[in-house]
């Protein structure tokens, strides 16, 4: 007779039931629920296991990847691990397994940064993601291409070493590929993850800035903190163009084919410009708005999501904003946002458009911008967290969530886009840090440290969690936007 005391997964003791009757392992995650009904030998109350992740042990691969790939990426995978409250079917598996892109015996692998994570062939979530793997007290960095479903996990190939300090990485898919930039370094990657060319930059992309990297049409566009302007053709390493911009903090963005940057030369008005991504000649340009109010300071712009839109903000004290277009060239109406809405001063910041309104990036709220009309309003936010918004899916609006106090546990929250209402939030169990796909890695990683990305999918949101260690693990769950 198994001991109800007992959690059944890891064999650890379990605590007393909260007030709803539920009993969460403070080992392994894993989620009870007391019956009332007692136990027919004993008369002791049974537990009866809720919610839980399935575990499969393999021992050998499962198969064939692409380009003869043998084996699921259970490379780093060994113990599953349990998300309470948002994963409805999570896929979470044990062994090790053997991949050809890899020589000798693997050592501890941790996932540093999630670069990348999208809709995939099949139904699959694809992740880019920056791996360490240590062995024998030195420790190397490279991209690794994960593709994961219910199923499992397939590593599908891993980039050359980046060297084993680094940590500012951009990584952009391509249609046949990854573009990589790595400190100094711009690198194509084909779609093995081989090295097809490498090229030098004129200085280190700036770790703040997490869209200085863009791919558009045959072109690539590498922003470096010196200022630079640099485009490369996908076929070689051949410079098609170069600019410096005249403020080391002015920005690019690309909006639909073309390529719209904002800068604040000492001798000129600021103003915002439409660049040929190809040859870098401009074909349009325009006062910055809001100068009378504000200057240049703090002037931001964030493409709006399938459009040939951005999203201009300018000002930290009753900041302003206004929509640029860059297929016509013009500007939109100058909106003067709310003295008491405290706009965040990183770019690192997305907008999310949800019908006529656009996210803003807001400190301490969930704040919309009405782009027809200039009205904002803000969503309640759950106690004690900050929210990231990261899309709209039926209706609904997900945005990733993180204690303001103590660890930085991460979660998710949701609101009902009609109405405004908060639907649902919920956190992460143990340790768990959701990692913000517009941030990057910066920070000492805990070999125990889980890491979780919410992947953008318009149809499909998913959850993607590591969790590293001596027996790392992997799980990929949707997200329930009912109940969360």
């Amino acid at each position: 007779m198994a001991d109800p005391s007992a959690c059944d997964s890891c064999g650890a003791m379990l605590p007393l039931p909260d007030a709803e009757g539920h009993v969460t392992c403070l080992s392994c995650g894993r989620r009870a629920s007391v019956s009332t009904a007692g136990d027919a030998e004993t008369g002791s109350p049974r537990i009866a296991i809720a919610n839980t992740t399935a575990t499969v042990d393999l021992k050998q691969a499962r198969g064939c990847a692409k380009g003869g790939i043998v084996g699921a990426l259970l490379l780093f995978f060994g113990i599953p691990i349990l998300v309470v409250g948002i994963l409805i079917a999570a896929g979470v598996f044990s062994g090790n397994l053997s991949n050809s892109n890899r020589s000798g015996s693997s050592g501890n692998l941790i996932v540093l940064e999630v670069l990348d994570a999208a809709p995939a062939t099949d139904g699959k979530t694809a992740v880019l993601a920056l791996v360490q793997e240590t062995t024998g007290g030195s420790y190397r960095r490279f991209v690794s291409r994960i593709e994961l479903d219910d199923r499992g996990a397939e590593e599908m190939w891993r980039s050359p070493s980046l060297g084993k300090d680094i940590s500012n990485v951009r990584a952009v898919p391509l249609d046949h590929g990854v573009a990589v930039v790595s400190e100094d370094r711009l690198l194509l990657l084909d779609d093995r993850g081989k090295s097809a060319w490498e090229t030098k930059l004129s200085d280190v992309v700036s770790g703040g800035c997490t869209a200085c990297l863009a791919w558009v049409g045959s072109t690539l566009i590498v922003q470096t903190s010196d200022g630079g302007l640099q485009a490369y053709a996908l076929r070689s390493p051949e410079r098609r163009w170069s600019r410096t911009l005249a403020s080391p903090a002015s920005r690019f963005a690309v909006a639909g084919d073309h390529v719209v940057l904002i800068d604040d030369p000492a001798d000129q008005d600021p103003f915002v410009e439409v660049v040929d991504p190809a040859t870098g000649k401009s074909s349009g340009r325009s006062a910055t708005p809001c100068t009378d109010r504000h200057g240049s300071s703090g002037a931001r712009l964030s493409p709006i999501p399938d459009s040939d839109q951005v999203l201009l903000i300018v000002g930290y004290s009753q900041p302003c904003a206004a929509i640029y277009d860059a297929a016509k060239g013009t500007i939109g109406p100058e909106f003067v946002l709310p003295d008491d809405l405290y706009l965040d001063s990183t770019t690192k910041w997305r907008p999310v458009v949800v019908g006529n309104e656009v996210t803003l990036p807001a400190r301490d709220s969930v704040a919309l911008l009405d782009v027809t009309t200039g009205r904002t309003r803000t969503l309640p936010l759950p106690e004690g967290v900050n929210a990231t918004p990261s899309q709209v899916v039926d209706g609904t609006l997900l945005a990733t969530t993180a204690a303001t106090r103590g660890t930085p546990v991460g979660g998710i929250a949701a609101w009902k886009v009609s109405s405004g209402e908060l639907a649902w939030s919920t956190e992460f169990t143990d340790r768990v840090q959701l990692l913000d796909l517009d941030s990057t890695f910066g920070g000492t990683v805990f070999t125990d440290d889980a890491r979780a990305a919410l992947a953008r999918d318009a149809h499909r949101p998913t959850v993607v969690t590591f969790r590293a260690g001596d027996d790392p693990a992997v799980s990929v769950a949707p997200v329930d936007l009912a109940s969360g």
